[in-house]
């Protein structure tokens, strides 16, 4: 794991979902359901009602050839879940989150990036991976503070960051949002 990935897609992580584009562009009603599942890229989970989908399949240019797809949903564009989903070099394949060395490596991307580490890195099972998770906060960029938790695990090929970000008016949704995503969220058997 290049520390310049970690580094691309945090900085690049609060201001992305700005230039993200909504899928729907209709006011919530109470109409919704209760839940909404999201499948796609290997991926599932899901996330409440009232929440609408992203299209955010053009890759962050930040990041670069290495990002595999990015999933969002969310209340509007500051207050989101993403799932971002990267590819690791072969020699990085079998990496285990709870490594000396990812921990290492994030707490300096974190430090260099400004990003406030407010608890973290906690050893989780997420999907039945090992992960890390942080509580951060950091600017948008636009002028709000966002509180973020992010989880990140390797399985594979791949590299997933689980992001859910809010600003301190939406926070109840989000965090309650943001807890109904891990714990339903699940991975494909197959090869991703």
């Amino acid at each position: 794991m290049s520390r310049r990935w970690i580094m691309a897609l945090l900085i690049s992580g609060a201001a992305a979902s700005c230039g993200v584009q909504s899928k729907v562009d209709v006011i919530p009603a109470p109409s919704n359901p209760a839940t909404r599942t999201l499948e796609a890229h290997g991926i599932a989970f899901q996330s409440p009602g009232n929440c609408v989908t992203f299209d955010a399949q053009t890759p962050d240019p930040a990041v670069g050839a290495s990002q595999k797809s990015m999933d969002v949903v969310g209340l509007d564009d500051l207050n989101v879940v993403s799932v971002t989903e990267l590819l690791v070099s072969p020699s990085e394949r079998g990496l285990s989150a709870w490594s000396k060395h990812v921990s290492s490596e994030f707490a300096t991307g974190f430090l260099q990036s400004g990003i406030v580490v407010k608890t973290g890195p906690d050893k989780v099972m997420l999907a039945g991976v090992k992960g890390l998770r942080w509580k951060l906060s950091q600017p948008s960029g636009v002028g709000y503070v966002l509180e973020t938790t992010l989880v990140v695990m390797f399985r594979r090929d791949t590299e997933y960051f689980v992001k859910c970000q809010h600003t301190a008016e939406r926070a109840p949704e989000i965090d309650r949002g943001c807890e109904q995503v891990l714990s339903s969220f699940k991975l494909g058997n197959g090869e991703v």
